[in-house]
């Protein structure tokens, strides 16, 4: 997926995303990071902080980090 670049997208700094999405900076960071998987409740809340459907989040193509 591609939770840093809809962040950046967002422009909100990622401890603030982390903090009204309900979720710790370290939390938020090890799920950008694939250490920890998001539970369905914490994938609404990230959405609904970046403005975005999950939807939208789950089907993102164009990351930076997934070219070959």
């Amino acid at each position: 997926d591609c939770i840093k670049p809809a962040i950046e997208k967002c422009g909100m700094k990622q401890n603030i995303v982390a903090e009204r999405s309900g979720l710790s900076s370290q939390q938020l960071c090890d799920v950008i990071s694939k250490r920890r998987k998001l539970e369905a409740n914490e994938l609404i809340n990230l959405c609904h902080t970046l403005r975005i459907t999950p939807n939208d989040l789950l089907q993102l193509e164009e990351c930076p980090d997934k070219a070959g």
